[in-house]
């Protein structure tokens, strides 16, 4: 059992007041505070609150959309990062991969780097490469945590 930092429960309760209703919130509150806080987290009836984001990309005339799970977005909205900083890493990512010489294969990644309001952010994600009218999509899916971190290519940007 595990407290969460009082930041991140601010954080949280901040995201959810337009939500639910003070009362809601209020229990809500209760049990982030509580040595059963970080369980509840992993709850189906937190995550309802987190729906998936989709965010579109484009570099080189390539779209890319980076789709962000329920559990990814409460994680970061837990810890302060934006959607803005998760554009960033992924662009910076393609633009690493461009000057390497390094495609993006439907692969998992675990993408390093430095956000301006974190010292550092670690993503992981899953490529997955599908085909469209436009040419081709590439969809980025970010996954908060460890993931498969012994099957994946690290990449620092």
């Amino acid at each position: 059992m595990n407290k969460l930092r009082d930041d991140e429960v601010r954080r949280l309760v901040s995201y959810l007041r337009p939500f639910v209703s003070d009362e809601e919130l209020a229990r809500i509150e209760d049990i982030l505070r509580s040595d059963e806080g970080a369980e509840y987290l992993l709850t189906d009836a937190l995550l309802a609150y987190f729906p998936l984001v989709v965010i579109e990309l484009r570099s080189d005339e390539k779209v890319w959309r980076v789709r962000v799970l329920p559990h990814a977005h409460l994680r970061m909205v837990q810890r302060g990062i934006s959607t803005n900083d998760i554009e960033d890493l992924i662009i910076r990512f393609v633009k690493t991969c461009q000057v390497r010489g390094e495609p993006i294969i439907e692969d998992y990644y675990g993408i390093i780097g430095r956000t301006q309001r974190h010292s550092l952010v670690t993503l992981r994600v899953a490529a997955e490469e599908i085909g469209e009218q436009a040419g081709q999509v590439r969809v980025i899916t970010v996954h908060w945590g460890r993931g498969r971190a012994q099957e994946e290519t690290v990449v620092h940007v």
